[in-house]
């Protein structure tokens, strides 16, 4: 009974793709079967372009201290970079985004085979049956 109660308070709806991580050659999520595209964020300072350290909170973007170390300036602005450098991943954040694949949804493909040789007389062309994915 117990059980019962805290896995309906604490069960996850949405996967977390906990199993990609940078080092993996696939794209696809093992859990979900979903595509998983993985993006990094680097916090710079607005006045002095520092990079600042940095963390995700409730989904967004935070610094870590909220002046800058070097300017004083509170004011920052987000770098979003698809590839990371070695020098900039102890700044960098990494999110990893869902992509929707239009290219997977269901299309709708139909040929028609026209005779050789037709010049002569008009012959309707036969159409292949249709065919959706």
């Amino acid at each position: 009974m117990i059980l019962d109660f805290l896995t309906f308070f604490f069960r996850k709806s949405k996967c977390q793709h906990d199993k990609i991580t940078p080092q993996t050659i696939w794209n696809y999520c093992p859990d979900c079967g979903k595509e998983i595209s993985i993006k990094w964020f680097i916090l710079r300072c607005n006045s002095c372009s520092s990079k600042r350290s940095s963390r995700l909170y409730l989904n967004a973007l935070a610094p870590v201290e909220k002046y800058c170390s070097k300017c004083g300036c509170s004011e920052y602005y987000i770098e979003k970079k698809e590839k990371l450098d070695f020098f900039d991943l102890n700044y960098a954040v990494m999110t990893k985004e869902e992509i929707d694949n239009l290219s997977k949804s269901c299309g709708i493909t139909q040929i028609w085979v026209e005779h050789e040789n037709c010049w002569r007389e008009f012959i309707p062309p036969k159409m292949i049956p249709l065919f959706s994915k």
